[in-house]
């Protein structure tokens, strides 16, 4: 058994002493001497994993940190669009209950479709509008849509049986390449 075949093996008398290997040729020596080393851990590669964990745990890592971003963004867009439909709504309440001055709200450019129009950019001169436009495009608590100027915003009233009002509410986030905008549509009763 061994590297070593039995009949090069010397026995050294009987003093209790090992076997020794006596070999002619140096390249068995060689190969022997090698084969009952134990064998060496190779250098590095405990470290070369050590990296690639890291670099797979830094890829998730920034991955998760992109999906917490994108995740803001979505949150803080829906938060503005809410806001939007809020304010779109409450004016087209308060004119639902000021029908007789109706025309007065109009604000922006007006449909070409519209029989009744006079002028392309029309200023509102109702001072509910006026009130409202200046709480689109004004910083105050959470009532504000940022990017929204008054020039942005329309309210379409047109003059048909029963009126339809069109409110189109335009602003542009902190991180916004392109405005957004909300629109809607309600017919007043008579």
């Amino acid at each position: 058994a061994g590297c070593f075949p039995i009949s090069r093996l010397h026995v050294g008398g009987d003093r209790g002493h090992r076997p020794r290997a006596r070999h002619a040729d140096p390249v068995h020596r060689t190969l022997c001497r090698h084969a009952s080393q134990p064998q060496r851990p190779q250098r590095g590669a405990t470290l070369v994993e050590a990296l690639i964990a890291v670099l797979i745990f830094s890829l998730g890592l920034l991955g998760t940190l992109k999906m917490q971003s994108y995740s803001a963004e979505v949150s803080r867009d829906a938060m503005y669009r809410a806001e939007a439909s809020v304010l779109a709504h409450e004016i087209i309440g308060i004119m639902w209950t000021d029908r007789a001055n109706l025309l007065n709200y109009r604000h922006g450019e007006q449909d070409p479709n519209d029989p009744p129009r006079t002028v392309d950019n029309a200023a509102a001169t109702s001072p509910n509008a006026t009130n409202w436009l200046n709480e689109v495009t004004t910083a105050r608590g959470t009532r504000y849509l940022p990017g929204a100027s008054t020039n942005k915003q329309q309210i379409i009233v047109d003059n048909s049986v029963p009126p339809i009002v069109r409110v189109h509410i335009c602003w542009s986030g902190p991180q916004d390449l392109t405005a957004r905008s909300f629109v809607a549509v309600s017919q007043l009763p008579l």
